[in-house]
C-alpha cells in the first residue's frame, strides 16, 4: 500500500511539472533593435508598441509625398479593397520605399501593381503569405518579401512577432539603397 501511495504522488508531481513547463514549441517574443524607423500606416496603426519605431498616419492619396518623410509604409487590412484599384497601380509601381500588406493572407500583392487585377476579381490561394510587400527598384525590377504568422495562427506574440520582421526587412533594404 505503502509503494502504491508513493507511486501516485510521483505520478501526480511528474504531471504537475509536466504542465507547468514551458512551451518550448512556440517562438518567444522577438525585439527590434534596429535603426530608428518612421513608418506610414495607411489604416489604424499597430496595436503594440515598438522601440525605434515611429507610426505616422497617411491617407492613400498622400502616400507620394509623404514617401520622402517616412522609412516605409504599411497598408492595412480595411484600405485593401481602395488601394487595390486601378488609380494607385502607378502610386505603389512609382515608390522607392517599402510597402507591405499586413493580413493580405490569401490575395496576391500584385493586386496593387497590376491594372487588371484588384482585390475582389484576384484569385485566391491558401498558400499565400499573410504579410506580403514589394518595392520597386527601377527599370520594371522589384524585390519581394513575405511572411507567415507562426502555425499559421493569429495571436498576439505571432502577429508582434510578424511586425518585427517586417521593420528589420525596412531597415534592412535601407541599409542596401
Amino acid at each position: 500500500m505503502k509503494r502504491l501511495l508513493i507511486l501516485l504522488v510521483l505520478i501526480l508531481l511528474c504531471l504537475v511539472g509536466a504542465g507547468c513547463a514551458k512551451n518550448k514549441d512556440v517562438p518567444s517574443a522577438l525585439e527590434y533593435s534596429g535603426r530608428a524607423l518612421v513608418i506610414g500606416v495607411i489604416g489604424e496603426a499597430p496595436k503594440d508598441t515598438f522601440r525605434n519605431i515611429k507610426f505616422v498616419k497617411v491617407h492613400l492619396d498622400q502616400i507620394k509625398e509623404k514617401s520622402e518623410k517616412v522609412d516605409g509604409f504599411l497598408v492595412m487590412k480595411e484600405y485593401f479593397q481602395e488601394a487595390s484599384e486601378e488609380k494607385y497601380t502607378e502610386l505603389f509601381l512609382g515608390l522607392k520605399k517599402p510597402v507591405f500588406f499586413i493580413g493580405l493572407k490569401d490575395k496576391p500583392y500584385l493586386i496593387f501593381i497590376e491594372k487588371d487585377l484588384d482585390y475582389n476579381n484576384a484569385p485566391t490561394d491558401k498558400a499565400m503569405m499573410y504579410t506580403q510587400g514589394f518595392v520597386n527598384l527601377g527599370s520594371s525590377e522589384g524585390q519581394y518579401w513575405g511572411t507567415g504568422l507562426y502555425n499559421d495562427t493569429i495571436s498576439e506574440q505571432s502577429i508582434h512577432n510578424m511586425y518585427i520582421y517586417v521593420f528589420q526587412t525596412i531597415a534592412d533594404y535601407l541599409s542596401r539603397h
